[in-house]
């Protein structure tokens, strides 16, 4: 394998291990009140049908809508943050940002100082991403629903050709290959508790 696909992978828009539908330039539009989304893990959620998908006050479900009318969902947007969304379980049930990367921890810089999140796709995510959700890679043995997610602030991607940085096992700044999609700089940490937080309900 690949040494820089294997130090990190960016989902299609995704978050990888949460559920929804893929995220582009969709128009979004607003009905009725709050829903839940369950917690199935990686790879295995599928969005609610387009009648259980109901806007509430802050969270705003999001279609693919064709000009004959059709539409299907595809997520949630955050009205109070302004970014597209998705429920994981992180420490709870929490609609985090819906552009996700899976990294270890990156740099931009050779004294491992600025951190980063290589970007392992074309970016085209419109607009650009300003928050976005990271899974720290582990073995399976250590994984546990609320492990290593967390969310952070980003600024404008950085182009390749551009060196990226990762720590070796002595702690040492070591430079791996220019990654080709280039990378964003992270601009701060985000509390879990600032993103919207659900339950799963049942009907009767």
């Amino acid at each position: 394998m690949n040494y820089m696909r294997s130090l990190f992978l960016i989902a299609p828009a995704l978050l990888a291990a949460c559920t929804g539908g893929p995220q582009a330039g969709e128009t979004s539009s607003s009905t009725g009140t709050g829903t839940t989304s369950s917690t199935t893990p990686v790879g295995l959620g599928s969005p609610p049908r387009t009648e259980d998908a109901l806007s509430g006050t802050r969270l705003k479900a999001r279609y693919y809508q064709s000009g004959d009318g059709a539409r299907q969902f595809i997520g949630w947007f955050d009205s109070q943050r302004n970014v597209p969304c998705l429920f994981c379980m992180a420490d709870s049930l929490r609609c985090l940002p819906a552009v996700s990367v899976q990294s270890r921890d990156a740099f931009a810089d050779g004294a491992c100082s600025q951190s980063a999140l290589p970007a392992a796709v074309p970016p085209c995510t419109n607009p650009a991403p300003t928050e976005m959700t990271v899974f720290r890679p582990q073995t399976l043995a250590a994984l546990t629903c609320a492990s290593d997610i967390r969310a952070v602030s980003v600024g404008a991607l950085v182009p390749p050709p551009t060196p990226i940085f990762f720590k070796d096992a002595d702690g040492g700044c070591m430079q791996s290959a220019s990654n080709p999609f280039g990378f964003y700089p992270v601009t701060g940490e985000i509390p879990l508790t600032d993103y919207a937080a659900a339950t799963v309900m049942t009907d009767p």
